[in-house]
């Protein structure tokens, strides 16, 4: 049941930053197995132990393809700022969902793409705006995305209001 738990989660995630710490209390389970290498990757990164969750999801991956324990690998090595790692294991991604919009891995490659690439992150956060238009965090990311590249939104006086103002600022 845990497992099934973690996975539902994980389909509507977008971003894990409230995650970070909630399972430092949290033991991992001593046995080596598919869940288990699961449940120890989930416990680890949220605990902050991000070379253990890779370690787990790597295991995991080993045994069979796992976009959870790809995002995981991804998400610690970001954490570790590993970001040319992380975006390989983001390539993977991408490739095995075939152009299917998963918002957590459409964020975390955004993010990744501008803070360790060369490629922009800006079009992939756009996505997640577009795809998720009330998520307050992916606009405000794209905002900030825009802001560090120096970009201002062009707003025609007619369409000009308080919140195309305020993107800007």
């Amino acid at each position: 049941p845990a497992v099934s738990v973690i996975h539902y989660m994980f389909e509507f995630l977008i971003s894990d930053d409230e995650l970070m710490g909630v399972t430092k209390d949290v033991a991992t389970i001593p046995v080596d197995g598919i869940c288990t290498n699961y449940l120890n990757s989930v416990i680890c990164l949220y605990a902050g132990q991000y070379e253990q969750a890779i370690k787990y999801a790597d295991k995991l991956i080993a045994k069979r393809e796992c976009t959870d324990a790809l995002y995981i690998k991804s998400r610690a090595l970001s954490l570790l700022e590993r970001g040319i790692e992380a975006d390989v294991v983001n390539g993977e991604l991408l490739s095995i969902l075939d152009g299917n919009f998963d918002a957590k891995v459409y964020y975390q490659t955004a993010i990744v793409n501008e803070l360790y690439t060369q490629d922009s992150g800006i079009n992939i956060m756009q996505k997640v705006v577009v795809e998720r238009p009330q998520y307050l965090k992916a606009i405000i990311a794209l905002r900030n995305l825009l802001k560090r590249k120096g970009y201002l939104l062009q707003i025609h006086p007619d369409d000009l209001n308080d919140l195309s103002v305020a993107f800007n600022s």
